[in-house]
């Protein structure tokens, strides 16, 4: 069933490195925001499109609650996204 009030733009979110951004930033960044808790008013996963890193590459980085996800429903979670 679809959810009429679902809002992408609470769950796939942008950020930017310094260029050129190392891969040291990136671990930074991503500890900085895998610490933050979800908002559990929301379906709860996060991710996070990273520009900015040297070689013109960017990350994504995801966050799902461990509620949403065990073995193969995780694999499939994520190909979903």
């Amino acid at each position: 069933m679809d959810d009429d009030r679902f809002n992408l733009l609470y769950h796939v979110k942008h950020t930017r490195l310094p260029r050129p951004g190392d891969e040291r930033q990136l671990k930074r960044l991503a500890g900085r925001l895998l610490s933050q808790p979800l908002d559990r008013g929301k379906p709860l996963w996060e991710m996070w499109l990273v520009e900015g890193l040297e070689g013109d590459r960017f990350a994504l980085v995801t966050k799902t609650h461990h509620c949403m996800i065990d073995g193969l429903s995780g694999v499939d979670l994520v190909s979903t996204l």
